[in-house]
């Protein structure tokens, strides 16, 4: 995370805290959803040799809502 006054901040800095106060959630998200969006992007360039790995809080795996939020997002996209 490039904070505008702080540089940049390492995710071990700042994803304990997301997972104490319930935002990582957010974050893996975000985080799904952008892969996503460039992952469509790539394949269209690099063809089917293309993969997309991305990582998830283990708290995010154990939420009910995660699965069908991961497959309607990779569906939005084409994937």
């Amino acid at each position: 995370w490039r904070h505008p006054q702080r540089g940049l901040i390492m995710p071990g800095a700042f994803l304990p805290l997301a997972e104490a106060t319930q935002q990582i959630s957010e974050i893996d998200r975000w985080v799904l959803r952008t892969a996503c969006q460039n992952f469509t992007e790539w394949w269209q360039w690099m063809g089917h040799g293309a993969s997309l790995a991305v990582n998830v809080s283990p708290m995010e795996i154990l939420d009910s809502r995660f699965l069908p939020y991961t497959l309607a997002t990779l569906g939005t996209h084409g994937i």
